[in-house]
């Protein structure tokens, strides 16, 4: 009788412990080897069975699918997405950059399963994409690519290749909802918001032209994308107002994130710092050129303006700015509906979210409240002190220990 190895005798767990952590590791329907490093026992052992459910599914879905075996004239995720591009083409490059890595990364994540014809995804791999999603992205970005993902089916149902829309299926819908409603908006947006001694001390410290920057990130909520593109011929110094559209320069399309034009009111200390901006440019003149007086780009105006914040000691990034702008107009008491319009939320729901900073706020007052006892006459201040005991030698006047 031969003798097992100790990795033989071991029960099939699909994890084993590797030191202090435990590591889980799978063979998949599709080929794939999946490994992972976990803390503890637990959250192996349910990676393990979320895994497993998975592969069960995988065998569902590949069973008999032979990725060779294409109908002859019968379309391809590869000769689609071409024709797809073709048609977003109107849209600004922003979108269309967006839709068309989420249908590059669906059609990769299909072919990778077999599946190579649209007509043979089932509703069952849209759901395992989006729980893949949800576990590497957070619940924003897994939300704008279901999205993104819809306009993709809709082209293909549109063209004729799939026959039910799984994207708009109530099933799909709801599995996203629950997906994304785990995360606890107060931990990702509560986070982030500036404190007032935060705020006195970026606007005491900080130089041209991020103080200016910084101004209509706190009061104005503009995104990073806004002030990159913003003109002087979009401030409005008699309204007290700074507008916020779609323009072209140097080239490059700018288009608002809700597709929106919108303006926003500007206080008094932001139109100090942008008179200063402005002073002696053009209206289509860039207001926050960079040192070329060119367009900033992107990455580098983020982490210029990062970098500047921390420099002052405020460590946080411009994005904050906006977040702490929504909570601020909420607490100051500003209508939801308002607070919508001026931030460009193009759901309310996303607004919404940031009234979570309130909850604190009103518990410390309910406290408050209830700890007040109103005014207090003169007959009541001396009807208390007459209750108070009498110390006499040590002893009170009821005779007990002092």
């Amino acid at each position: 009788m031969s003798r097992k190895t100790a990795r033989e005798r071991a029960p099939k767990k699909g994890y084993h412990r590797r030191g202090n952590r435990f590591c889980v590791h799978m063979m998949m329907a599709d080929g794939r080897r999946r490994w992972i490093s976990c803390a503890d026992e637990e959250s192996a052992r349910r990676i393990r069975n979320a895994w497993a459910a998975e592969n069960d599914r995988l065998r569902q879905v590949t069973a008999g699918v032979d990725a060779e075996a294409v109908p002859a004239g019968e379309e391809k995720f590869s000769d689609v997405l071409p024709a797809f591009e073709a048609t977003i083409s109107a849209k600004s490059p922003y979108y269309v950059s967006k839709e068309m890595s989420v249908a590059r990364a669906f059609a990769d994540f299909c072919e990778a399963r077999r599946l190579v014809r649209p007509k043979a995804v089932r509703a069952v791999v849209l759901d395992d994409w989006a729980r893949e999603r949800a576990g590497a992205c957070s619940p924003a970005t897994v939300r704008s690519q279901v999205r993104a993902l819809s306009v993709f089916y809709s082209f293909l149902k549109d063209r004729g290749l799939i026959v039910d829309d799984h994207s708009k299926a109530k099933a799909f819908r709801k599995l996203v909802s629950d997906l994304t409603r785990q995360h606890d908006p107060k931990n990702l947006i509560g986070k982030k918001l500036l404190t007032q001694g935060e705020v006195d001390l970026m606007f005491s410290k900080l130089r041209r032209p991020w103080s200016a920057i910084a101004a209509l990130g706190i009061d104005c909520g503009l995104r990073s994308a806004e002030l990159r593109f913003l003109t002087a011929g979009d401030l409005d110094f008699i309204a007290g107002r700074v507008y916020v559209r779609a323009k072209t320069i140097e080239g490059k399309e700018f288009t608002p994130k809700a597709r929106r034009p919108r303006s926003v009111g500007l206080t008094a200390k932001t139109v100090e710092l942008l008179r200063v901006e402005a002073a002696g440019k053009r209206p289509g003149d860039l207001l926050f050129p960079n040192a070329e007086g060119k367009l900033r780009e992107r990455s580098r105006f983020s982490k210029d303006l990062a970098e500047a914040l921390r420099d002052v000691g405020v460590n946080h990034c411009g994005h904050d700015l906006r977040h702490s702008f929504v909570s601020r107009a909420l607490s100051a008491g500003v209508p939801l509906h308002v607070v919508q319009a001026a931030a460009g939320h193009a759901n309310l729901e996303v607004t919404a979210q940031y009234a979570h900073a309130l909850d604190e706020q009103i518990g410390e007052a309910a406290e408050a409240l209830s700890a007040y006892r109103g005014p207090v006459t003169k007959a009541e201040r001396a009807a208390a002190k007459s209750r108070k005991p009498r110390i006499v030698r040590g002893r009170n006047i009821e005779g007990q220990g002092a």
